[in-house]
């Protein structure tokens, strides 16, 4: 793909800030709307486009953790993925239907992105301009909207879409100053990862699904020390069923605009009552799946520092499953005595020989675990008050946007405008994914980003 270096006089229709899956897939929908001679821009700093952290690696062992019938790109075309699948392995056994129901390697969803972007700047009357830099301020200036390129570099739009993807949290406590930076490892950093000895002890901080990543990837490299998971709540991730997303016939409806009370308590019932009629816990859950964002808003904020605080990783763990192979692993592991859970928090780190004493406190008291490595599996840093991010910090200075009040990213209308510090919506920008979730709950997920893709497309780019 071409890259640019400086922008023309006359401001680009669009930019989107962030390469990857959100950003490529709104690039896919802004090249199918926007006119002839439009110009759209797509900066990304660093890596192949639709990748981000969640698609970047090539371990096969990495499934997507959603069957490959609700991955398209597309809202009006729901099996443009499985069709992409169909066309890599034209001679192969599998169909339509069984591709729909197969949780496949996570690289193959990266490779379609980039095949889908492909064929959309060849067919598009629109441009396409890839700006390789990273993004560290917006501003307004008059109409248009200015971006400024750590390379120096300046390019303008009158409209923007932000997707910067997620960032890692830090790792919880306190460390020593002479902790090796070697020692300490994130869960999305292949290469760091690969240089763990396979005898290694190691710590994950996190049980959800950055952990499970951890311990795929660990156990396909032939790892066989001992490997600790360190988690406040110690709750995995609860797998899929294998039938695919059976909601059909549970009417969840009834849900939403209850308190948080009572939403639990029919969830309650509706999972007894699936059980009794020889039916999967999951089926409610994907029942619920259409309603959550109704249900979220219809929280008070008093409710949702409660969920926050007690339901939470509760509902993490049955509503972001995995699937039933890696949980498979997971429980081999466990039953072996390889993989030790403990419930705690992680208070402090200090160097010894050979690794690093990590210091926790837990429901007994305190305890200590000595290994080789310390993984970082925390999850995505939803609390932007202190973004380590310059392009979020500059927002945040300046005003231009405000932190959601619970940390739950920045605070955005329905439409995914970000609001001011006066409470403004920006009439020009719009947010994707994680950045809305204190709005919208549901905002990691390719379901819910396509939409939110396709909206901020068609909002900046097609008249009203």
């Amino acid at each position: 793909m071409p890259e640019h270096a400086c922008d023309p006089a006359d401001p680009a229709a669009l930019a989107i800030i962030g390469g990857g899956a959100a950003g490529v897939i709104a690039a896919l929908h802004a090249l199918a709307l926007a006119p002839a001679g439009a110009r759209i821009v797509l900066v990304e700093a660093a890596g192949e486009l639709g990748a981000g952290v969640a698609y970047a690696g090539d371990r096969p062992e990495h499934l997507l953790n959603v069957v490959a019938g609700r991955m398209s790109a597309f809202p009006e075309r729901p099996n443009d993925f499985v069709a992409y699948l169909l066309e890599q392995d034209p001679v192969g056994t599998a169909t339509a239907a069984d591709l729909a129901n197969r949780f496949v390697p996570r690289p193959s969803y990266r490779r379609y992105l980039q095949a889908r972007l492909t064929a959309a700047r060849a067919a598009s009357p629109a441009r396409l301009e890839v700006h390789r830099g990273r993004a560290i301020a917006l501003r307004h200036g008059g109409a248009t909207l200015s971006i400024e390129l750590e390379s120096g570099a300046r390019l303008r739009a009158t409209g923007a879409i932000l997707a910067p993807g997620n960032r890692p949290r830090p790792l919880p406590g306190t460390r020593d100053p002479d902790v090796p930076p070697a020692r300490l490892v994130e869960a999305w950093d292949e290469a760091a990862l690969a240089g763990i000895p396979e005898e290694a002890a190691v710590l994950v901080v996190g049980a959800g699904l950055s952990m499970v990543d951890v311990a795929l990837g660990l156990d396909a490299r032939g790892h066989r020390g001992p490997l600790h998971v360190l988690a406040r709540h110690a709750l995995l991730p609860l797998p899929h069923t294998d039938r695919g997303h059976q909601g059909d016939g549970i009417d969840a409806s009834a849900l939403v605009g209850r308190p948080l009370r009572a939403v639990v308590r029919g969830l309650r019932g509706l999972a007894g009552e699936a059980v009794r009629q020889g039916r999967p816990w999951q089926d409610v859950l994907d029942a619920v799946r259409p309603h959550v964002q109704s249900i979220w808003r219809g929280f008070e904020d008093a409710d949702r520092r409660r969920f926050l605080r007690h339901a939470r990783r509760h509902w993490d763990i049955h509503r972001h499953r995995i699937a039933a192979p890696a949980q498979a692993l997971i429980a081999r592991d466990l039953a072996g005595g390889r993989l030790r859970l403990h419930r705690g928090r992680l208070r402090h780190l200090t160097r010894i020989d050979g690794g690093v004493r990590a210091e926790a406190e837990g429901c007994g008291g305190p305890f200590a675990l000595d290994v080789t490595h310390v993984v970082n599996a925390t999850g995505i840093a939803a609390d932007l008050r202190d973004t380590a991010d310059p392009l979020l910090a500059q927002l945040l200075a300046d005003g231009m946007v405000q932190p959601d009040p619970l940390g739950l990213g920045l605070a955005t209308d329905l439409d995914g405008r970000p609001l001011d510090a006066r409470g403004r919506a920006a009439p020009n920008l719009r947010l994707l994914g994680s950045l809305r979730i204190g709005t919208l709950w549901e905002s990691t997920a390719v379901p819910d980003l396509r939409m939110q893709a396709a909206d901020a497309a068609r909002a900046l780019l097609v008249p009203r």
